[in-house]
């Protein structure tokens, strides 16, 4: 019911690489990459790294359009956050003030 990865060069998070290389010795475990293609099989090193894999993924998908569009908006959401972060602080002191 699994995916067969025997002989496939894989990656994993850098502190789970060298377990999974001793766990499954048929692997071929890079822990350098942050995602591996060895087709049909991607594999990332960790969560955040997903979001490359998946960018990675959409843009082989469809025009290289779609992925810079997905990257733009991260880099926005990345600038807002820490701006919405400072709001909800200064409403939460408001807030205390008020009441």
């Amino acid at each position: 019911d699994g995916v067969d990865l025997d002989g496939r060069r894989v990656t994993t998070h850098w502190r789970r690489h060298e377990r999974l290389a001793r766990d499954y010795p048929s692997l071929t475990v890079d822990s350098d990459p942050i995602f591996i293609r060895d087709d049909p099989i991607w594999t990332s090193a960790g969560v955040t790294a997903g979001i490359d894999l998946a960018l990675a993924i959409r843009s082989g998908r469809q025009n290289r359009t779609g992925a810079d569009f997905i990257v733009h908006s991260v880099e926005v959401m990345e600038a807002i956050v820490p701006l919405l972060a400072i709001i909800s602080l200064n409403l939460a002191l408001f807030i205390s003030l008020v009441r």
